[in-house]
Parts: C-alpha cells; structure tokens; sequence
C-alpha cells in the first residue's frame, strides 16, 4: 500500500509552489513520487493539431502515448480519485494537490498575506506550514522548512501502523476466510485518522467502505434547528457506512471521536468480494443488526417522558457496559466525555445535562474528574433509571 498526503489550501495560496520546493527534496532522499491534482474546472492538457488531440477529439475514450523515457495516458472521461489511486505502482509515496475533504493526512498551508482564513480546522491536519503563528496546529513549520516537512513525511512513512492484516484480528471477521481477508487488505489501505474528522456527510456519496480498526467514530444525526444529536459510538470492529447497497449514499455524519485507524478500501471493490463470499455478506449484515439494534436503543432513550437524570443513568451505564475499565473507585468510562458531547448523545441543552450530572456526583453514583467519568456503583445506577417516578415524568 503506498502512503497518501494531501497538500491543501485555498486557491492562490502556493500549494503547485510548495510542490515545486518539496519534490526535489523528495527526490534527493530516494523516494518515488506521484502527484494527483484536483482540478475544480475543465482543464486541456493536449495541443490542438498533435496526433493525440486529433484522435481524442475524433471520439477515443482513453487516448495514450509512449516513447522512449516517457508516457501519457488520457482518459477522456470523468474518473473517481479511486479509480486513478489503482493505476499508481511502483512509487513510495503519493502526493495529492487538495482534496481537503478526503481521508488521508493532509498538510496545509496557509500565508498571511492572501488575506484568507484557514480552510479547514488546524487540528485535523497532520501539519501546518505558514508564514505566521497558527493556534491548534498539531505541529507547526515554517514556509520556508521545506526539508522539514520532508523529514516529517518520510518519519510518517517510516513508521507503519499496520503490520500483518489486521481484518484477521476482528471479531466480526473470524468466519472469513484467508482468501477474502487477504484480497480486501491487498485493495484497501489503513489510514490514521485524527480526532473530529468528518469521514461520511450525510446526502454524499461515499466512494469508500471504511472499517474502524482503532478509537472510537461518533454517528450523529442533525436537528431541524442544526444542533447535532449522537446516534452511537463506533468502536474497533465496526463498519462505519450506515449504506453498502445504496450506491453509498449516507444519512447520517460519521466523525471521528479519538484519532483513529482506519481501513478504506473502494465500495466497489467490496462489493466485489461480497459477490465471491457469503461469509462477508453474512458478517456485514450481522454487523448492520447489531447497528440498528444500538439505534432502537438510543432512540429509546431519548423518550421525551423519561427525566433527563434517569436517560442520563442510563447512558452512562451503557457507555460504561462498551468502553468501561476497572478503577479503584468503581468503572471507569475509558472516553473523555465532555458535557456538550453528553448533551448531543441525548439531544437536550447542554445545562440540562450538567445540572443532571451534578445531581449523579450528589447523590454518589458517579464521580468525574475532568472529561473522565466513574461509574461508583453500577448496580445503584441500574436502580435509577429504571426508578418508577410517581409525579408520571
């Protein structure tokens, strides 16, 4: 699997300059480098009145040219960023020329002088390279620290996240056979993700198939007023796209809650293997079940007729049950949990919540200590939200 980047930033910000630095530095350290370019607009690469312009302007779908230490291949047709990612071989590294709003670790870069805002949130990108000060970066270079950055995409490169196939690691996957497991990790890839990194958009067309193979995914759902309201924790194991079939249209968000691992491999190259192996349909739908059965639950506990302590209790408990880990005062939820994410996940003001939660430390159930929440006493827990309330709430 050769290692994707991205290269973003606003139009006339200097990414093709930043490219034109950062490839001979590339080069001079042994590395094979592709670059893809996204192009919002119509572009012509070809000269009207070469053989090849002829030949695409007479109809050819796919128009190539070959000498002796040069090719060009010209498919004259719209093609997915996927699609172009599978012809890449024998290279060390890929490049990508914006797309911001895909998976891969992404470098931006931003200049003061162009007056613009930064295009996406700092702290999702890998690096920051700017001419001034950026608050939240990850990490920070300078414009002109071209070797630096380098340095930081070979030190990436260099230190593997994946390691024998992780899919033979998965649960869900034990009835697969080696055949499927090692064809699905031979066509996809493992991308590490950081936190609050939005992988599926609900109404959009997913091309990929993602699996989370480390940390946590939240799904949430909007409001009609915008707000966000939490559907479900994705942990390891899980499949993130709530449609396979459906040509890949998602209805919900999926975001990544803690920096994550995961695995992408294009929806059509699943659905591929699906065709050749019932046990990957079978482990798929087992996996959608269980998805929907964490969905009646959720739903269930947003009634509007249950009092937000006892919804609360209940969330709490169940999130304790799934990511709980033993501590000397009783359970404790291995997530950071701020307020305003318990708000979304039961879909109430974010001061109703606290006050519920206040109400939880008072009364001895719970403990928290900064974002980190303690379950003291499970079963007490189990008796509050399943508490009969005689004023009917």
């Amino acid at each position: 699997m050769i290692p994707i980047y991205s290269i973003v930033a606003y139009s006339g910000t200097g990414k093709t300059t930043f490219l034109e630095k950062l490839l001979p530095v590339l080069k001079e350290k042994g590395l094979r480098v592709a670059v893809i370019k996204h192009d919002g607009h119509g572009f012509e690469i070809d000269r009207e009145g070469k053989d090849t312009f002829r030949i695409t302007k007479a109809g050819a779908d796919i128009t190539a040219i070959v000498s002796r230490d040069r090719a060009a291949l010209m498919e004259n047709r719209p093609r997915q960023i996927h699609q172009i990612l599978s012809t890449i071989h024998d290279v060390d590294i890929i490049l990508t020329e914006g797309y911001k709003e895909g998976i891969w670790p992404k470098i931006l870069i931003h200049r003061e002088d162009t007056g613009n805002d930064l295009p996406m949130d700092p702290e999702k990108c890998m690096a920051v390279v700017s001419d001034v000060p950026v608050a939240g970066a990850r990490l920070f270079f300078d414009i002109n620290d071209v070797s630096g950055v380098a340095d930081l995409l070979i030190s990436d490169m260099s230190s593997p996240i994946t390691g024998k196939n992780p899919l033979c690691r998965l649960d869900c996957f034990r009835s697969i056979g080696k055949e499927t497991l090692d064809g699905l990790w031979k066509e996809g890839r493992i991308e590490a993700v950081p936190r609050n990194v939005q992988v599926l958009e609900a109404g959009k067309h997913s091309e990929y198939l993602y699996i989370q193979i480390k940390g946590i995914s939240s799904v949430y759902a909007l409001t009609h007023s915008g707000n966000r309201k939490v559907i479900s924790l994705l942990g390891e194991g899980s499949v993130l796209n709530d449609s396979i079939m459906n040509q890949g249209y998602s209805s919900v968000y999926c975001e990544t809650y803690q920096d994550s691992e995961i695995f992408v491999i294009p929806m059509e190259n699943f659905h591929y293997w699906m065709k050749k192996d019932y046990s990957l349909v079978s482990a798929v739908i087992s996996l959608q079940d269980l998805r929907i059965k964490k969905m009646q639950r959720q739903l269930k506990n947003t009634v509007s007729n249950i009092s937000i302590e006892r919804r609360l209790a209940s969330k709490l408990w169940k999130l304790a049950r799934d990511f709980g880990k033993p501590a000397e005062q009783g359970t404790e939820i291995d997530l950071n949990l701020p307020i305003t994410f318990l708000a979304d996940m039961l879909g109430v003001p974010r001061e109703t919540v606290s006050r519920a939660c206040k109400n939880l430390v008072n009364d001895g159930l719970i403990q928290i200590d900064k974002k980190r929440i303690i379950i003291v006493d499970k079963d007490q827990m189990v008796r509050r939200f399943h508490k009969k309330n005689n004023k009917g709430d």
